[in-house]
């Protein structure tokens, strides 16, 4: 007897093999159909090579009967170089082709034991919320079985904690010449800032995360970390986002530090800079397997297409450099903020985009992308430590 990752499809010899092949169909059309679909070799077709890959992956191995698996094995090793059409396979698991067989409904759905048609409604939200995240078959199979344990807690945690921050700041500048407005307003005398004067305060060089320099400022960050990091967080654990975060945060700090000597700097915006680097960057990697669901309708396709959200998360971002360059360059100092942090954050989301972002199946210590990230980053600490210590173009030091 062999379980599949649904309950409700169970290969033994029961007396309802009409419904047992129904169940079988199903899961054929959800998880192996689009696979079929990305391969270009001239329609549904996937090469035995491809295939084997494939079934070497536990998680569609365990989909099929297990004598079926050994004679597609054996298929695979005794026809190098050649391909399986869709229909083939179909007719290799159940013993009739796709043009043979009546009835397969959407692959949303899910067939319980007594024959009736039930959408999981649980996955089928959160897959429109994270779709594009990683390969739509893989997204299905990863939510069906979410539990919300741990929940997306980590984007949630250092938005409420920027929110209490800019809280007690404009209640702290209420009184001064330069009050919280949309634009400006920063407590340029806080011990948690970024200030080049205070470099050996290391401190600063993350906390600074926690202030930002407007209201217009903070919004663009917590439309980032709520609306792309929560869905991000969900698929990759608390642990990834909160790495590339931080990655992000102390990157941007370094390189403000090592490029623009006589400027501070607030924001999370390194962290969330990061975040959406690797994200955009997983579009590249995972192409041809995202937003392939030919059963959708054109409306739905375009509405959660890469392309759309890639624009809609640069249309974003250029709001807000534009926003970082006004800062820069037309205030006054000392309310001169620094926009390295930026250039930081997608610095350090080109490094960790593939070991945290690629494949939620694999860890980063498991990759050589991650350990080149790994040294990569402290190198860049490295040299930052020393370019700070032995450059003497820096502001004087505040020891008070």
């Amino acid at each position: 007897m062999m379980f599949s990752s649904r309950s409700s499809t169970v290969y033994s010899y029961r007396d309802d093999t009409e419904m047992n092949t129904y169940s079988l169909r199903q899961d054929l059309e959800e998880h192996f159909r689009p696979v079929f679909q990305q391969f270009v070799y001239g329609g549904e077709k996937i090469a035995l090579h491809d295939l084997r890959r494939l079934l070497e992956n536990r998680r569609y191995r365990r989909l099929l009967p297990p004598d079926k698996v050994h004679d597609l094995l054996d298929l695979a090793d005794f026809n190098p170089g050649k391909a399986l059409t869709y229909n083939e396979f179909v007719k290799q698991i159940v013993g009739y082709s796709e043009d043979e067989f009546d009835g397969i409904e959407s692959s949303a759905e899910v067939t319980s034991k007594s024959g009736i048609k039930k959408r999981d409604k649980n996955s089928g939200f959160l897959f429109y919320i994270c779709r594009n995240s990683i390969p739509n078959i893989e997204l299905g199979d990863y939510l069906h079985d979410y539990r919300w344990c741990p929940p997306p807690f980590f984007m949630i945690a250092i938005s409420i904690t920027q929110i209490v921050f800019f809280a007690l700041s404009v209640e702290n500048l209420k009184n001064t010449t330069v009050p919280m407005s949309a634009l400006e307003g920063v407590e340029v005398n806080s011990s948690l800032i970024y200030k080049p004067t205070r470099r050996y305060e290391a401190w600063r060089f993350i906390t600074y995360a926690f202030f930002h320099q407007g209201y217009v400022h903070l919004i663009l960050t917590l439309v980032y970390q709520l609306f792309f990091g929560i869905p991000l967080e969900i698929v990759f654990k608390f642990w990834r986002l909160m790495i590339i975060y931080f990655v992000g945060v102390i990157t941007g700090s370094l390189l403000q530090s090592v490029c623009d000597h006589y400027v501070g700097m607030v924001g999370g915006s390194a962290g969330i800079y990061a975040i959406m680097t690797a994200h955009c960057l997983t579009f590249v990697y995972n192409w041809k397997q995202l937003n392939r669901d030919i059963k959708e309708s054109a409306l739905t396709r375009i509405l959660c297409s890469v392309p759309l959200r890639f624009v809609i998360i640069l249309i974003i971002a250029l709001v807000d450099i534009g926003l970082a360059v006004y800062r820069r360059f037309y205030l006054p100092d000392p309310y001169k903020i620094g926009l390295c942090g930026h250039g930081g954050g997608i610095l350090a989301g080109i490094f960790v985009a593939k070991p945290f972002l690629r494949d939620i199946k694999r860890y980063p210590w498991q990759q050589n992308s991650g350990w080149l990230a790994l040294f990569t980053f402290l190198a860049l600490i490295g040299g930052a430590v020393v370019f700070n210590v032995a450059y003497k173009g820096y502001p004087e030091t505040d020891w008070s």
